[in-house]
Formats: C-alpha cells, structure tokens, sequence
C-alpha cells in the first residue's frame, strides 16, 4: 500500500467514527466530565438567551445565560419577590421537561 492509499483510508476511518452516534456520546461524556464546554452546549445557551425573555416575559437585559460542561447557568437579575422566584423557577423547570434532550439549568437569582 502507498502512502495516499493509507491516507485515505483513515480519513475514511475517522469520518465512520465520528458519524457514529455510539462514539460521539462517549466522547461527549468525557469532554463535559473534564470540563469542556461543547459548541453543543454554546448553541444551546445562545438559544436560551434569545428566547427565554419572552418565555419569561423578562426584558433580555434581566436575564445573562451562560454555557458550562453539559449545564447552561442562567442567572436573573432584580426577582425580590418569592412569588415572582416561584413562577420563574416553575417555567423553567417545565422547559426542562418539555425538552428532555436539553442540558440541565442552574439557575440562580440576584439582586
């Protein structure tokens, strides 16, 4: 075998097991329990950023949503009434349960 026939051959190799969902979830697993933050997990939290004022009928600038090894932080700003925390918390945990592929959300208040 020539050394482009070798070549080849672990490209080919390499696309296989990169398209295989059976690897990528080990992958994944790893690279969140040594802390690495996923472009997955950056889509998702820019997602969240763009439509979770609305969901939460918060302006955007009340709401800072950052990306973490297989968690999205989200922290709102000026909620000082439990009642108001209460319903937040309720909306988001019911986000969570509609979409059960998401990552997880911490989510804290301030302020």
């Amino acid at each position: 075998m020539n050394t482009s026939t070798k070549l080849l051959i672990c490209v080919l190799a390499s696309l296989v097991l990169v398209g295989c969902e059976s690897y990528r979830q080990p992958v994944r697993s790893f690279t969140h329990a040594t802390g690495g933050i996923m472009i997955g997990d950056i889509r998702q939290a820019n997602e969240l950023q763009g439509s979770l004022p609305a969901y939460l009928g918060l302006p955007s600038s009340r709401i800072q949503v950052e990306a973490g090894s297989g968690v999205t932080d989200v922290t709102i700003f000026r909620v000082s009434s439990p009642a108001d925390r209460l319903v937040i918390t309720t909306k988001i945990q019911d986000l969570q349960t509609q979409n059960p592929k998401m990552n997880p959300i911490n989510l804290k208040f301030q302020g």
